[in-house]
């Protein structure tokens, strides 16, 4: 199976109502968001030189299999913690085709190229986030559910 890892900088361009309801199926509803609200906040997340930005996986079908963010924030409780990988999303039937892997590699070459140099990203996952070079930095109260997870570091070379 082939896909098309890209950066995706206007929203109009995919299928945007697909990408709004992975995220409000998967952290609105519980974080108490509207639908309309995920929608908005989304709709602010596809900037091309700055934060937040949104990578997207195609399969061969043209279609939406896969996604994350870079933004400034993602856990509310602890600001001092920033830049993040967000919404790292696989649909199902795609995991275990080394998307992820994609995903992130894709989010840190454009992280570099808009000059940052340490992204986080905090998981419940054990184990997933080092094989890609990730340092586990180590658990954090998150207030969310699960409460404590497992925060990670990685630091991207200056050109």
């Amino acid at each position: 199976m082939k896909f098309k890892v890209k950066q995706v900088t206007d929203y109009t361009k995919i299928n945007f109502d697909k990408l709004c309801d992975w995220m409000f199926n998967w952290w609105g509803k519980s974080e108490g968001k509207s639908k309309e609200w995920v929608e908005h906040y989304m709709q602010h997340s596809f900037n091309k030189n700055s934060l937040p930005f949104t990578i997207v996986a195609f399969n061969e079908q043209n279609e939406e299999v896969a996604m994350c963010q870079v933004t400034m924030h993602d856990l509310e409780v602890r600001p001092d913690i920033y830049p993040y990988v967000a919404n790292l999303f696989v649909q199902n039937e795609y995991r275990g085709n080394g998307l992820v892997n994609m995903l992130l590699k894709k989010a840190l070459s454009v992280a570099q190229k808009i000059g940052l140099y340490e992204i986080y990203i905090y998981t419940e996952h054990v184990g997933l986030y080092e094989k890609y070079g990730w340092e586990f930095v180590g658990e954090i109260d998150t207030f969310l559910s699960p409460r404590i997870q497992r925060l990670y570091k990685i630091n991207i070379d200056k050109k």
